[in-house]
């Protein structure tokens, strides 16, 4: 009479296998969370700069005062997300409110304006127009997210 089966050193090799492979996959699944989350916050990040091009063209020359002008007036719309407020930042520490804006109106230099402590959430320069991340953190690449 012949058994039929595997043996037990035929079911820990496929074992081993499994977790070889798992070991390989996990963290590229992890990257791939962060990446979407980087994709998404540069996504967002141009759609207000683009929105703040397209005010200043309508307007003459002048840039709105805070970055909620910008939904407020139709130049920006995210769905899924409050009305009244800009997109969120999903980068650094985790998701801000987009509604969680500084606004630098009062600085002059640009250097000042990075010198700023980061927060978290979106940094508005409206005399500029300038709008950039308000993080001390650096993506998958290496560059921080203030300079993107």
């Amino acid at each position: 009479m012949k058994r039929k089966g595997f043996t037990l050193i035929e079911l820990m090799m496929v074992i081993a296998i499994i977790g070889f492979i798992a070991a390989i996959a996990i963290p590229k699944f992890s990257d791939m969370i962060r990446r979407a989350k980087e994709a998404a916050t540069k996504g967002r990040l141009g759609a207000m700069r683009s929105a703040l091009t397209i005010y200043y063209g309508d307007n003459e020359g002048i840039f709105p005062q805070n970055l909620g002008d910008l939904k407020g007036l139709g130049y920006l719309t995210f769905v899924g997300e409050e009305e009244s407020a800009v997109p969120y930042e999903e980068v650094g520490d985790g998701p801000m409110p987009g509604n969680q804006v500084t606004d630098w109106d009062g600085w002059s230099e640009v250097g000042q304006l990075e010198a700023a402590a980061a927060q978290g959430g979106w940094n508005y320069w409206s005399r500029k127009g300038y709008v950039w991340i308000d993080e001390d953190g650096t993506d998958l690449k290496g560059e921080e997210y203030r300079y993107w």
